[in-house]
């Protein structure tokens, strides 16, 4: 059949698209809700689960231990929770709709659950303008973590804004925290500042659910200047009153008087002795200094100033104050304090290998002292005196948790590395761009390649082990006289075979995961030199994880999947790979080396925003171990496929195997016409067909398809065709026209033709008429030819040849 689109100008509308979005899967709807959205721990909880179907089984199961109250209609379950008491609490919904030949469909929602502790570390009781201060905010519990959103705010001025997009583990209590760094100023001083916590309720909407508030006071300098009379301006005499709100380590002269408040030395070790001296300007003060309960110092007094000596500091949170009362001053009062930092001098230096090779990269990491607060703390690395690498923390602490802080330094051996002394050094920040050196630590390291006219080879094989194989180890000298010694950390016990210049050792199974291979030489043919290789080799296990993504995505929503790699000692030696396919996407490893007694695992969170291609595809996390020299090998794999939900899309029509474009398509009576709707969609959208004419001869086959046995003009109209998914619809629709048969055109052309030429034989046959006889006329209209009488007036006898060739001429 044919069929021929119309052009689309006149009067030929042109089809419209028109998308709405809904949520109905294969004829019936579930709605979902809970009461509140998001809910606090041990608060009550609605869960109301709704279906369309008419006949449905509806489900719903919790984990162990949990047991709602409920009521129930014929389409709905509504339950009560009076207490929550679970950080995991899922709310499910499965519905069986027996109405539509039993077809299924689950909603699923992960309830936000929260609590509402929240803390803000305390600043400094008065802040010195110009000076860098940190605020900071740790949140209340909250899973899944990534719902939570911590913002600082000045007044209502939004500061800085911190989520995660780590779902993380509900039986973990890891809180998030905000640190805002900023210039103290004098706009600061009486400004409130709030730490706002919200959880995220989808949809650009959040429910704020705790917060809290500090107001800072910001001391400054202030400078009058007061001038004499005329005579001694003239005179050039200025005074200078120079008035100073309290702060800083200096001076705070307030409403007239001073106070003065220090301490020798400005930090101090832990256990050592410390003297603290306040002074006031004031002439008749009452001077307070109260210490936090057990500190007792060794005080001596004067009219205007206490001195503190304490022999030994026994707490890491030394806070030393100082409350002054003006009597002399209609009583007016002041108040300076500063938080001594208390560190001690244990600073490590993790041990290098004895001899470091030459163009193979290594790390030296430093651990250095206790310090509180945290954040007064500076680690710097040094080659001989130049300036490496420096660390430090943005992070105050806290003052009995024992946090250490490290740097780690990693670099490439050369040669000339050989000897070369590195050094840690821990300093700590006094301000005013001053800092008091306390510890150090040093190492001088040995790089050799070829020594001393002898090579050493130590391989191992495999060159990673997993934990539990067996592995072989050999050290091959090409010293002619050696005496080759290899031992190992006890309890290893290798079976060994020797050569003249060779040693090789197998392991059946590798039990530690700190296997060092040593290899010492002294070749007695080179006046007893000697040359030490050794190997740290990288033991491994396979156990790799994938935190479950949802069991379906939804297109344009984000998502992250987290991978938890193998225990893999060193650590650093573990690489990390998300793949999309084949695609790489992103890489994570870690620069630290660790410690062999900690299972700590390294982690790749890849975040991503879901789309229609995601659906089906493979998502790869790969770990591999670094061999060194860019070579990795492999140890194992995690896969997971992602199914994507999506509204329908790229809807067609095609009318007698010919896909419509959006114009009109003309089909002749009597034809036979075949509509196939097809569309895309996850789930696959249900397909139906609206009939505008709903005539005799349509019939609606399988999905997506519209016969019309026999085409009328009744049959004329827009058809639209629906595709429908829990996710949405879109419609696509066709104008069709139908037209008479082509044989009752070519009857009335044959009849126009043979009417047209009956009229023209007519004419030729008058003018051609040879009949004889006389007619008169009479009664004419007036008229200009001379040989048709006027009026009554007659002519003569007139044939009737010449009348016809007038007339017809």
């Amino acid at each position: 059949m044919d069929f021929t689109p119309n052009s689309p100008v006149g009067y030929i509308p042109i089809s419209l698209l028109t998308f709405c979005i809904t949520a109905i899967v294969t004829g019936f709807e579930i709605r979902l809700n809970t009461n509140p959205p998001a809910v606090e721990f041990g608060a009550s909880l609605e869960m109301n689960c709704t279906t369309t179907c008419s006949n449905p089984i509806i489900n719903v199961e919790y984990k162990p231990g949990i047991h709602p109250n409920r009521t129930t209609g014929s389409n709905w379950i509504t339950d009560y929770f009076p207490s929550v008491q679970a950080w995991d609490f899922t709310a499910p919904c499965n519905v069986i709709c027996k109405s539509q030949n039993n077809s299924a469909d689950e909603q699923k929602k992960v309830v936000t659950v929260y609590n509402r502790e929240i803390n803000i570390t305390s600043p400094p009781e008065v802040l010195e303008v110009n000076r860098t201060y940190s605020l900071e905010c740790i949140g209340p519990r909250v899973y899944p973590n990534n719902k939570l959103i911590l913002t600082w705010l000045r007044g209502s001025e939004t500061l800085q804004i911190n989520s995660t997009g780590e779902q993380g583990f509900p039986d973990e209590d890891i809180r998030l925290k905000n640190v805002f760094s900023f210039t103290a100023s004098v706009s600061d001083d009486g400004q409130e500042y709030t730490c706002l916590a919200e959880v995220d309720l989808g949809s650009n909407s959040t429910k704020p659910i705790a917060n809290c508030s500090v107001t800072l006071r910001a001391h400054f300098q202030q400078h009058s200047w007061c001038h004499a009379d005329a005579t001694s301006r003239a005179g050039g005499l200025v005074f200078l009153v120079d008035r100073l709100s309290p702060g800083g380590d200096a001076a705070a002269i307030v409403t007239g008087f001073e106070i003065r408040l220090n301490t020798n030395p400005p930090a101090v070790e832990f256990g050592a002795s410390l003297e603290m001296n306040c002074t006031t300007t004031c002439s008749n003060p009452i001077i307070n200094v109260e210490y936090k309960p057990g500190i007792h110092p060794n005080r001596t007094t004067g009219s205007n100033w206490i001195t503190d000596y304490f022999p030994s500091v026994q707490a890491w949170d030394f806070t030393a104050p100082c409350n002054v009362i003006c009597k002399s001053q209609n009583n007016r009062t002041d108040e300076q304090k500063v938080v001594v930092t208390v560190y001690n001098q244990e600073i490590n230096i993790t041990s290098p290998p004895e001899v470091l090779e030459v163009n193979r990269t290594y790390s030296l990491e430093c651990i250095g002292p206790r310090v509180y607060p945290n954040n007064k703390l500076i680690l710097t690395w040094l080659r001989g005196n130049q300036t490496l690498q420096i660390n430090s923390t943005g992070e105050q602490g806290f003052p009995d948790e024992d946090i250490r802080l490290r740097n780690v330094f990693s670099f490439t051996a050369s040669v000339s590395d050989d000897g070369q002394e590195y050094t840690c050094l821990a300093e700590v920040d006094l301000g005013s761009n001053s800092t008091k050196p306390i510890a150090n630590c040093s190492v001088t390291l040995r790089a050799h390649s070829i020594v001393t006219g002898f090579e050493i080879r130590l391989n191992t094989n495999p060159p990673a082990v997993e934990f539990g194989a067996s592995l072989e180890m050999n050290c091959t000298t090409t010293c002619s006289n050696p005496i080759i010694n290899v031992e190992y950390k006890p309890g290893i016990h290798p079976n060994r075979t020797t050569g003249s210049n060779w040693i090789t050792d197998y392991f059946p199974s590798v039990q530690a995961w700190d296997f060092t291979a040593p290899c010492n030489v002294i070749c007695k043919s080179q006046n007893n030199r000697a040359a030490e290789q050794k190997v740290v080799v990288t033991v491994y296990n396979r156990e790799i994880n994938i935190t479950s993504p949802p069991e379906v995505l939804e297109v344009n929503r984000t998502y992250s999947l987290e991978c938890i790699g193998p225990r893999v000692y060193p650590n650093n030696k573990l690489i990390l790979t998300w793949l999309r396919g084949s695609e790489t996407l992103q890489i994570n490893s870690t620069g630290e080396q660790g410690f062999p007694g900690e299972d700590i695992r390294l982690r790749n969170v890849f975040s991503f925003t879901a789309s229609v291609s995601d659906d089906g595809q493979e998502y790869t996390c790969l770990a591999e171990v670094d061999l060194g020299s860019n070579s990795t090998k492999p140890i194992a794999n995690c896969s997971v496929t992602l199914r994507a939900h999506y509204k329908p899309g790229d809807t067609t029509i095609s009318v007698n195997n010919k896909t419509v474009s959006g114009f009109p398509v003309t089909v002749r009576k009597g034809d036979e016409v075949t509509m196939i709707c097809n569309s895309n969609g996850n789930p696959t959208p249900t397909l139906k067909w609206e009939d505008p004419s709903n005539s005799s001869n349509v019939e609606i086959g399988s999905p997506g398809v519209l016969r019309i046995s026999h085409a009328t003009s009744g049959h004329q109209g827009v058809y639209k065709c629906r595709a429908t998914n829990r996710y949405g619809i879109e419609e696509k629709e066709v104008d069709i026209r139908v037209t008479g048969h082509s044989w009752i055109r070519l009857v009335i052309g044959i009849l126009a033709m043979i009417i047209i030429a009956a009229l023209a034989g007519g004419c030729i046959c008058i003018r051609t008429a040879h009949k004889r006889g006389l007619y008169k006329l009479y009664k004419a209209k007036p008229n200009n030819n001379s040989q048709i009488p006027n009026e009554n007036e007659h002519q003569g006898n007139i044939p009737l040849k010449n009348l016809c060739y007038s007339l017809v001429g």
